[in-house]
């Protein structure tokens, strides 16, 4: 009776000894050494790419990610003439569990924005070259799209940076401050922008505030009033006095 608790201990401990995780980064410094120019910090842009590799093989070579990243950057956050990139920090991801291996890659930089007197422009052949490659999209949710996040009764603001097959990959803000980039379940992300198809599956409109009136496990109902600040195929994103709430669509039984 002994050995198999001894077993799967054992085997236990080899899968945490092939399982390992590692870390490394860079920061460029600012193009900003003119004390002249006049310009302020407008926004935070990310660029995501990822490759898997089965001992050591497959996937994309890391100059090929770093490219693949930066262009993700540029399509997530399509830059006025008079903005560009500065302060770019690149995080490096390296996580084992033997024999597969999975590198990530995170490009984050701050936007800036020029005075207007300034512009940087930019050629049809750079444009078009940037943007060759198809932006992928799952149902009703694609890449680069802005997107709201849930987390202890707070909207969170992200967007999204790789589809996935069972989740997507979402640059975003935490509760906290925190900029963070993780893996989310597609009924975890709410859609705030082209919705016509979901909300006429769902039946609601985006920015509605009304009574709805939802059926507990028991039939018994209750009534919750909140505005509509996000939505997906599943669920709706209510903004209420107590906060963000997430309500399923099946759970709806009427709305005043």
């Amino acid at each position: 009776m002994t050995s198999v608790p001894r077993l799967i201990i054992f085997i236990s401990l080899i899968f945490l000894a092939a399982s390992c995780a590692f870390h490394s980064g860079m920061v460029t410094n600012s193009r900003l050494n003119d004390g002249k120019i006049s310009y302020q910090y407008e926004d935070v842009a990310v660029g995501y790419s990822k490759a898997s590799y089965f001992l050591g093989l497959g996937g994309l070579r890391k100059d090929a990610m770093l490219n693949d990243a930066k262009r993700n950057m540029y399509l997530s956050y399509p830059l006025k003439p008079n903005q560009f990139f500065d302060n770019i920090t690149l995080d490096k991801k390296v996580t084992y569990v033997l024999p597969f291996s999975k590198v990530e890659m995170i490009l984050v930089a701050d936007v800036i924005e020029l005075d207007s007197g300034y512009r940087m422009n930019k050629g049809a052949g750079y444009l078009e070259t940037l943007t060759r490659s198809a932006v992928k999209s799952k149902g009703d949710l694609s890449n680069y799209e802005p997107v709201l996040l849930v987390e202890n009764a707070r909207a969170n603001g992200g967007r999204v940076v790789s589809i996935n097959k069972r989740n997507a990959t979402v640059f975003y803000v935490n509760a906290d401050g925190l900029i963070r980039v993780g893996n989310k379940r597609y009924s975890d992300i709410y859609k705030i922008t082209n919705l016509e198809s979901v909300q006429m599956k769902v039946g609601v409109q985006l920015g509605v505030e009304r009574n709805f009136i939802l059926m507990r496990n028991d039939k018994s109902s209750y009534s919750l009033r909140g505005k509509v600040i996000g939505m997906n195929r599943d669920r709706l994103l209510l903004e209420t006095p107590e906060g963000a709430r997430s309500i399923q669509v099946n759970e709806i039984s009427t709305k005043n």
